[in-house]
């Protein structure tokens, strides 16, 4: 690249070839951004190629690296609210959404994720998860309410390979803090897999309040079985990994999927 002195800018002697841009690959550091360093073309943004998201309805995620000093990145009291997030159409038909996951999440390494509201969307019709989740490392988040969300028709049976629950979270390690959500007075009906699958890996906690909920018909097309309404999962990598997976599961009703009502395999 053209950074000859490694101070992320385009000095006057750098600039190599004349074209007034700072020449170098790609996100050249993995962390899906574009970098000033990185604009190789210099179009001003990150070519799809190079992206981390393929295909969702909304993409977030929180980048940096392990260490506290250099990475504190942080997206805190945000709303997603009152959208139409893949097809309203009642006749299940994943190709009029989006690809993959309606809404995906991916917060990782030392950053943070607190009081956001997931409220009053349609979420269907989606080739993956209406809402897929994923905290890894020693990212923080906390405070996550999904909140009156009409979440339907999501997952190709087809085998697009992205998933297809209604709502999926999974958390991967990074046991010193609880993640925390609230899933309250959603309609969850007739996706691919399961209507809620959470899950933990390695030194991983997660705490969900389920409450007042229409979990219904999930899993119950294509061939796969054993999908079940709710689902809990874990994977450990030692036996004194801080694993757990709790909260209150109130008033809701389950109805009518593949597999059973609940089925907590954590």
């Amino acid at each position: 690249g053209e950074d000859l002195n490694g101070n992320g800018v385009l000095d006057p002697s750098e600039d190599l070839d004349g074209d007034g841009t700072l020449d170098a690959a790609e996100d050249t550091n993995g962390n899906g951004f574009l970098d000033l360093a990185e604009d190789v073309n210099g179009n001003g943004i990150l070519d799809a190629a190079n992206t981390p998201f393929s295909g969702e309805g909304i993409y977030i995620a929180t980048r940096g690296v392990n260490s506290l000093a250099t990475a504190n990145g942080s997206i805190f009291d945000s709303l997603i609210i009152n959208n139409v997030i893949g097809n309203t159409a009642t006749t299940i038909n994943t190709t009029l959404g989006n690809f993959s996951h309606g809404i995906n999440f991916d917060i990782t390494k030392e950053t943070s994720l607190t009081n956001l509201m997931v409220g009053g969307n349609t979420i269907a019709n989606n080739g993956g998860s209406g809402i897929n989740f994923n905290r890894r490392d020693n990212a923080i988040v906390q405070g996550v309410s999904i909140f009156g969300n009409d979440i339907f028709n999501n997952g190709n049976v087809l085998g697009s390979g992205v998933g297809g629950n209604g709502i999926n979270i999974s958390t991967f390690d990074g046991g010193s803090s609880l993640t925390t959500f609230d899933i309250q007075q959603n309609n969850i009906s007739t996706n691919a897999l399961n209507g809620i699958s959470l899950n933990i890996q390695g030194d991983a906690r997660l705490n969900v309040d389920v409450s007042h909920n229409v979990i219904d018909a999930n899993g119950t097309r294509g061939t796969l079985t054993q999908m079940n309404g709710i689902i809990t999962n874990e994977i450990f990598n030692d036996p004194t990994d801080l694993r757990q997976i709790g909260g209150m599961w109130l008033a809701n009703r389950i109805t009518n999927n593949r597999g059973y009502g609940a089925q907590p395999n954590a």
